[in-house]
């Protein structure tokens, strides 16, 4: 009967009031808009978990009155003075004595226009309402340019970074407007793709956004760590150039109202179309890592709450096993001819003992064509003329045993 989320039923009591709530049981918008409509002059929230309060986040046209949240311990202090009398409050900004100009925050202005660069991307240039769905991840690319906009030399992947730490009086290493800060350090954010389920806690889109950008600033570690870093923004040739061109043709892309897994399949075709598939499994090991590995189901991008993670890994990029007993025919498995057009010929080096599964891959993946290459066979041919170019994976597997051959198809 506390959290706001019911109907009012002592409306009177809150006119020209600043009202108590406790976290939990629907977003902070309902909230905030019936004890507006009620007469409330303010909202203050407590919270209903341990540790420092979050920022109340949520997206409204009509909610005019402040709304803040207080910890759980300064709830209950609130809340049991109240059964006794009045509490008289006063609400006053946060931060320094004067009030700094968000102009000010370059991560801020980076957001901004970050937005400009998400929304022109996604479905094409001439179409720019795009990002009006549920699971869209617009606030996560302008978090993630952000933060990508104002790394220096020296940085870490396990620094801990904040949005609008600035404008919030924080040091950089606040957590800022999020949940929590950005780091590739799990201590400091565990957030995987499950979270985009949690509507109560994970505001959209804003926290949607943030567990994409999770996963976006996880990635451009992994590349830096595989191929440096370099501070030219513009020439540079580093990981954290290379994931920002893998993240901004991704927009280009993916399909209009996107999800999670049309993002990242999105970014694994731009590797594959730039680099030739080079960063593959680096990729798909950094998805993987925050639940958005092969078997993760997105269901409707139009729903924020159909989402199942998944942690695994797609065949092309799974350790090879050891073909001790020559099944295969061992190292001597080729691809021929290799780039290719249209067609071309797995060779074994020996015939078969037994039937085994081939499945050809995507660079996202997905499986695109399945055969079965029979006992006393040496070989099959691929008709390809048909696929789009890029790099594509040949599976082999039986009786624990994967093998893998890569190819590439040129029109």
């Amino acid at each position: 009967v506390n959290d706001g989320c019911g109907t009012i039923t002592n409306g009177a009591d809150l006119v020209g009031k600043i009202v108590v709530v406790d976290r939990g049981a629907c977003p902070f918008t309902v909230k905030a808009q019936a004890i507006q409509d009620a007469g409330g002059a303010a909202v203050v929230i407590a919270n209903n978990q341990a540790g420092a309060p979050i920022a109340a986040g949520g997206t409204s046209t009509t909610i005019t009155i402040p709304v803040v949240m207080i910890s759980n311990v300064d709830g209950a202090s609130i809340k049991g003075t109240l059964l006794s009398g009045t509490v008289n409050a006063t609400l006053q900004a946060s931060g320094p004595s004067v009030q700094w100009d968000s102009d000010l925050d370059n991560g801020v202005i980076a957001h901004e226009y970050g937005h400009g660069i998400s929304t022109r991307l996604t479905g094409g240039p001439g179409n720019s309402d795009c990002l009006q769905n549920a699971e869209q991840m617009g606030e996560g690319w302008s978090d993630w340019i952000a933060l990508m906009l104002t790394m220096e030399p020296g940085d870490q992947g396990s620094d801990v970074r904040g949005i609008a730490t600035y404008l919030l009086g924080e040091p950089v290493s606040g957590t800022g407007l999020r949940p929590a800060a950005y780091s590739t350090d799990p201590a400091v954010n565990d957030f995987t793709y499950a979270a985009t389920n949690d509507e109560f806690n994970i505001s959209q889109p804003h926290g949607i956004g943030f567990v994409w950008t999770t996963m976006l600033w996880d990635l451009n570690w992994a590349l830096i760590g595989e191929h440096g870093f370099d501070p030219d923004l513009y020439h540079g040739t580093g990981g954290n150039n290379i994931a920002m061109r893998l993240v901004i043709d991704g927009m280009k892309l993916q399909p209009c109202s996107p999800g999670f897994v049309d993002g990242r399949d999105a970014i694994l075709q731009a590797d594959s179309i730039n680099y030739g598939g080079a960063n593959h499994c680096l990729i798909w090991h950094v998805f993987a890592a925050r639940g958005l590995g092969f078997s993760a189901d997105q269901g409707s991008s139009l729903s924020r709450t159909d989402q199942e993670e998944a942690f695994d890994l797609p065949l092309s990029c799974l350790q090879e096993g050891v073909d001790e007993t020559g099944l295969f025919g061992g190292s001597s498995v080729s691809v021929v001819p290799n780039p290719t057009h249209d067609r071309a010929t797995l060779v074994l080096g020996a015939v078969l003992k037994e039937n085994i599964d081939v499945t050809l891959l995507s660079a996202e993946g997905r499986v695109v064509r399945s055969y079965v290459l029979k006992a006393g066979e040496a070989s099959i041919t691929f008709e390809l003329g048909d696929l789009a170019p890029g790099m594509y994976t040949i599976g082999l597997r039986s009786l624990g045993s994967v093998l893998r051959r890569s190819i590439v198809v040129i029109h």
